[in-house]
């Protein structure tokens, strides 16, 4: 019987696997398609990609560090995540109630972004299949982690593979959002 930390790693493994193919069909968008703004304060889709790249380069390696100096062991406790853990995976997952200002470490270029960033976060998202894979074996609740982008915000390694997804998720609806404007460029235009 898989545990069910596996379990929850798994249904997480899934949601990224979500996250990957709603990044593929952005691929099939125009570099016009790609760059365009509603308005100039808002982000394109590649910038909305750029943001989630900065992001998982800065917590990839923070998580693979903690990872691999964990303890290894089978864990039959669920994950659980802190209160605090709970109202940051809230503040960054999709229709939030606050919206949370972009840091200045992860704010992506506003200008000569090209659609090799849709690769880069792809390439990003199986480095974390192979993370969520490598957690299997250890307790993502107990195994702490400080955020590389904000020293005093300590994440279990459950809530911050959480929290990557998640975030990716709202950033993945705000693109959509882009592209169903009315002053969307039409696929050959």
């Amino acid at each position: 019987m898989a545990s069910l930390i596996r379990s929850y790693l798994e249904s997480l493994a899934l949601d990224a696997d979500a996250v990957s193919e709603r990044v593929q069909e952005l691929k099939k968008l125009s570099l016009l398609q790609l760059q365009w703004k509603p308005d100039p304060t808002a982000w394109s889709i590649l910038e909305c990609a750029e943001h989630l790249v900065l992001t998982a380069r800065a917590y990839h390696p923070v998580l693979a560090e903690a990872i691999a100096r964990a303890e290894r062991g089978s864990s039959d406790t669920a994950y659980r995540p802190t209160l605090v853990g709970r109202m940051f995976i809230r503040a960054v997952s999709p229709d939030p109630k606050l919206k949370v200002k972009t840091l200045e470490s992860v704010t992506p270029a506003r200008t000569g972004l090209g659609a090799a960033v849709l690769d880069d976060l792809l390439s990003l998202q199986t480095a974390r299949r192979v993370l969520l894979g490598e957690a299997a074996g250890i307790d993502i609740n107990r195994v702490k982690i400080r955020s590389p982008l904000n020293r005093l915000l300590r994440l279990s390694v459950g809530e911050a593979f959480t929290v990557l997804v998640r975030h990716e998720e709202r950033h993945l609806q705000q693109a959509d959002r882009v592209t169903k404007h009315e002053g969307f460029p039409a696929a050959n235009g």
